[in-house]
């Protein structure tokens, strides 16, 4: 952040990363972490997969000629039996609009 006295001027950003579950949704969609449980171990799961990533990307701004131009969000699901499925929509960051 660039302070001007006591009022925040400007954000530099640095680094990117990713979190769970945190993002505004469509309007109407339903979020993951509002279905319940099935068992103690699927809540175990649950538990385990809330918050930040264990990674996060040096950059140097968010322009379209940047370090972020190429990066997609998108999410997968993992079920029981480890198998991963698409959810949501695979996005440019840049542009990305919910």
């Amino acid at each position: 952040m660039v302070w001007d006295g006591d009022t925040v001027v400007r954000l530099d950003p640095f680094a990117l990363g990713a979190f769970n579950d945190c993002s505004v949704r469509r309007p109407g969609a339903a979020k993951i972490s509002h279905k319940p449980p099935r068992s103690a171990t699927r809540r175990t799961e649950v538990c385990r997969s809330k918050g930040v990533a264990p990674r996060f990307f040096d950059i140097g701004g968010l322009t379209a000629e940047g370090p972020t131009a190429t990066l997609r969000l998108v999410c997968f699901l993992r079920d029981r039996d480890g198998h991963e499925h698409a959810y949501g929509l695979d996005s440019p960051l840049l542009g990305y609009s919910y």
